[in-house]
């Protein structure tokens, strides 16, 4: 018998199977639920995918040197020697700090000759501007409701010949 083969490694299970077990549907035998398609199946993962992208996006944002590093990168081009200058802090700890931008996917490091040229990429940023975007609607709405209570208590007040405090 080959080395590897499927007898061998009677245990293992075929991608599907883990897929259904990472989503809850296989292992409980008691459940009753149906099986999902294939377009539910890869609708969770996408879904999953996005989640973990924005919180790697996120997580990259929430370092001060790393947002020093975009800030300077949203000017234009810049090697890493002229990301380094400005930090108290060595050229490779800079680096690193790049590698985890890279991961983000928030910048894109080339070769040009002996130095790396990085570059700011654009998309991570939209979409953590459209999970903000959701939110800063609801504050929004939930404020103009706070102002409008606001103004119908001061009516109120007024209405009655009440003082104002303050």
């Amino acid at each position: 018998m080959r080395r590897g083969s499927r007898r061998e490694l009677g245990s293992r299970r075929s991608c599907a199977e883990l897929v259904l077990i990472w989503m809850g549907y296989l292992g409980d035998q008691s459940k009753d639920w149906p099986l999902p398609n294939s377009v539910d199946i890869m609708l969770r993962i996408h879904n999953h995918t996005v989640v973990d992208s924005l919180s790697a996006t996120l997580s990259a944002l929430s370092d001060p040197t790393r947002r020093s590093i975009l800030a300077r990168l949203s000017a234009g081009p810049a090697t890493v020697g002229e990301l380094a200058e400005p930090f108290q802090i060595s050229q490779q700890a800079v680096s690193k700090h790049l590698v985890y931008l890279q991961r983000a996917r928030l910048v894109d490091k080339r070769r040009a000759g002996r130095r790396h040229v990085c570059t700011l990429r654009p998309a991570p940023f939209k979409e953590v501007a459209d999970w903000v975007e959701h939110y800063r609607n609801f504050w929004e709405q939930t404020l103009d409701r706070l102002g409008e209570y606001l103004r119908t208590m001061e009516a109120g007040e007024e209405k009655h010949g009440r003082k104002r405090r303050g």
